[in-house]
């Protein structure tokens, strides 16, 4: 667990800052989102299961290696673009790694299964959802390839003990970089009138009001009307 969970911070963190310089955040902003992003969900966890103070704040090394990769994303993004898929497969052993140790958690705190399921899966997906909101997105989990699904199935297998550790995790891996892979998505409801959107990076926007026409008021005096006397026959 100790090793899925570096590779978790190590990959949630690279993703973090890749989102964030994509933003053109400045360096304060990348280490910040890839901060967020690796201990944003055992943050949540916590609050949830009333650990104070949270585990993720008094590990001293979730930060310290989650500011270091930040730094490295700033300084050679260029260079990093072409790691996509490698980045994805690293996503998806922390996505694995960090809804186990919810569910884990949660089945110590003496949760029913259905409630460690739900806790595994905030776990798993909570940091990139914090991260999204920040950068004023569209949370990733509501709108791309299937995600939070294998980290509920997978941390709810793994709290009722049907299937060892590793199995699960092999399951939600697999599960999830066959999405990628294939772009399997959930059905979205359908509007009138599709907004443009970019396909890099999908943000919500405020729409602006923008007047038509001149709206000063200007005051003029109305001269009375004009009655001309009558004759009188």
């Amino acid at each position: 667990m100790l090793l899925l969970e570096i590779v978790g911070i190590v990959a949630s963190a690279f993703v973090g800052a890749s989102h964030a310089v994509r933003a053109r955040a400045d360096l304060f902003g990348v280490v910040v989102a890839a901060i967020v992003t690796a201990i944003g969900g055992g943050l949540l966890r916590d609050v949830l299961l009333g650990i104070h103070p949270s585990t993720v704040l008094t590990t001293w090394w979730y930060a310290a290696v989650s500011t270091a990769v930040a730094v490295l994303v700033f300084s050679l993004y260029p260079r990093l673009t072409g790691l996509r898929l490698s980045v994805e497969f690293g996503d998806a052993l922390g996505l694995a790694a960090f809804s186990l140790a919810g569910a884990a958690r949660a089945v110590e705190h003496g949760l029913p299964i259905h409630l460690a399921g739900l806790i595994g899966m905030v776990n798993g997906v909570g940091g990139g959802m914090l991260r999204d909101m920040m950068l004023g997105r569209v949370p990733f989990v509501l709108r791309e390839e299937i995600y939070a699904l294998p980290a509920m199935g997978g941390s709810l297998l793994f709290a009722s003990g049907i299937a060892p550790e590793a199995a699960v995790a092999g399951l939600i891996v697999g599960v999830r970089m066959a999405a990628v892979v294939f772009k399997w998505k959930l059905p979205t409801g359908r509007t009138e009138r599709r907004l443009p959107e970019s396909d890099l990076e999908r943000t919500m926007r405020i729409p602006r009001y923008t007047p038509t026409h001149d709206q000063t008021v200007v005051l003029r005096r109305v001269p009375p009307p004009h009655n001309p006397p009558r004759r009188v026959a």
